[in-house]
């Protein structure tokens, strides 16, 4: 998510939460307290989701990268170490065929 568009979605809520605040402060001034109190833990909560939110996709921005740059070569290099490894041993039984397989 764009850091504007966060930033213009957390000012809304809070505006939102401003209005609310001075309609129920007309109307019931008893429970502008409670509603406040809960009116901080929503933006909380809604700043975390949002640095959550960032954090995951930075998280995948990297992982993504990695995965252009290696390109399937670390898969190729395995199979052409298996490959390599069993033209050694079929050498090795070529060389010394009086000697046991394990190459003693």
């Amino acid at each position: 998510m764009n850091k504007n568009l966060a930033f213009a979605v957390f000012g809304i809520l809070a505006l939102a939460a401003i209005a609310g605040a001075l309609i129920l402060y007309i109307h019931r001034p008893d429970a502008t307290a409670s509603f406040t109190t809960f009116v901080f833990q929503m933006l909380g909560l809604v700043v975390v989701a949002g640095g959550l939110g960032a954090g995951l996709n930075s998280v995948q921005q990297k992982v993504e990268a990695v995965q252009r740059q290696t390109n399937g070569t670390l898969s190729k290099k395995d199979e052409e170490i298996t490959r390599l490894n069993e033209e050694v041993a079929k050498l090795n039984r070529q060389l010394h065929p009086e000697e046991g397989t394990d190459g003693r």
